[in-house]
């Protein structure tokens, strides 16, 4: 190896170590942002300890494309691909595929190949004067051990436009101005913690970020309603939602229902149905418990991790948790009476206890926004079923 190649090698070697911890952490301290390449730092969301930024975290479009990945190695590849000394090497075999499909007798593969890179084909016309061959780069070794292939082989053709396109994606993101402050331990900034940027652990993956760094479950320090719910984000969302559900119906005789279709148990309850109630009584269901929880985080700009689950997959995980909610006492089952769907609602117990310290400033004033949100979200919902029905 060249003094040169060797450099671009070893530089990206560590890069990738740093992005894996990256991923794993949801966050890199800002004392080793120097580990990742620059071209990477300015994708990330600065965090806030006060007036210093602290570190650096995932942003919701880089879980989004690590979501789309089969070979989720393919994302360590994309994340150098942001940087254009590393890039060059996989456009000029781009490039050398381009050219190889010219001479082939279908002219639909060079199409083919062109529209796979996206807009990341603008990349290729800057290198159309470079000798380009289809032979192993500097990064082959790196490329092997991620890929189990070298992206100038046949078999990684695929993959290679596919790498190109995404970096072209990510660099080409706006960039988000919004604050985001590191968690507050204590619990008290409500606000902080469940902030737009923030990331939320879905319950199957605990113990991947650091606490300060991401809403998470934790270790419970009592059976207290405060506790348990500052412990686990997961069944936060459910006491606010059936906390919505109990002061909207005070405040305007509509709101919604949980609804529990026949042949489930309320103790694996995987398929909650929402049914919204206009104010003349008429009833729909909108959706899922599962589909008004994702449009809420999306709304406030709370994004999962280490993935973005389907309405499925996320109402499969929620089963476990309505469990837990029963068994703490914050939600209560009913069943229905003749014809009528069993229903899920506020725990006696837990209700009165939200009007009382230490729940009162949560449910009374801190997380105003997000019932609120909530509430647009089912009124949505229940304007989309009736638009489409017309």
């Amino acid at each position: 190896m060249t003094s040169l190649i060797s450099s671009i090698f070893t530089q990206a070697q560590q890069a990738i170590h740093a992005q894996k911890y990256l991923w794993q952490q949801t966050a890199i301290e800002v004392s080793q942002k120097d580990l990742l390449l620059p071209e990477l730092v300015q994708l990330l969301q600065p965090m806030f300890d006060g007036e210093n930024i602290s570190a650096y975290a995932l942003t919701p479009k880089l879980i989004q494309i690590h979501s789309a990945l089969k070979e989720l190695n393919e994302w360590h590849l994309i994340l150098l691909a942001l940087n254009p000394n590393i890039r060059k090497y996989w456009i000029n075999l781009a490039i050398a595929r381009c050219k190889e499909a010219q001479h082939m007798q279908d002219p639909m593969v060079v199409i083919q190949r062109i529209q796979a890179l996206g807009e990341a084909s603008e990349w290729l016309l800057h290198y159309t004067d470079a000798t380009t061959q289809l032979e192993a780069t500097p990064l082959a070794k790196l490329e092997r051990e991620l890929l189990g292939c070298e992206l100038h082989e046949n078999l990684a053709l695929p993959i290679l436009l596919r790498i190109l396109k995404f970096a072209y994606d990510l660099q080409a993101t706006p960039k988000d101005e919004q604050v985001l402050y590191e968690m507050d331990q204590t619990h008290k900034a409500f606000e902080t913690n469940w902030s737009a940027g923030r990331l939320i652990v879905l319950p199957q993956y605990q113990g991947y970020s650091r606490h300060r760094w991401a809403l998470q479950i934790t270790a419970r320090q009592s059976e207290a309603y405060l506790d348990t719910l500052n412990a686990n984000p997961w069944l936060m969302l459910l006491a606010l939602i059936v906390y919505t559900q109990d002061a909207w119906a005070v405040e305007h005789g509509a709101g919604f229902n949980l609804c529990l279709p026949q042949g489930q148990s309320h103790y694996a309850a995987s398929d909650v149905k929402v049914v919204a109630i206009g104010e003349e009584g008429d009833e729909v269901i909108v959706g899922t418990l599962a589909d008004v929880i994702l449009k809420v985080l999306t709304t406030v700009g709370i994004t999962c991790y280490p993935y973005c689950p389907t309405s499925h997959d996320l109402a499969q995980t929620l089963a476990g948790l309505i469990k837990e909610a029963l068994e703490l006492q914050l939600w209560q089952y009913r069943d229905g009476g003749m014809g009528e769907l069993g229903q899920f609602s506020s725990h006696p117990i837990f209700s009165d206890a939200c009007y009382r310290l230490p729940l009162s400033p949560i449910f009374g004033r801190k997380s105003k926004y997000i019932q609120q949100v909530i509430k647009d979200s089912v009124l949505e919902l229940r304007q989309n079923y009736l638009l489409s029905k017309n």
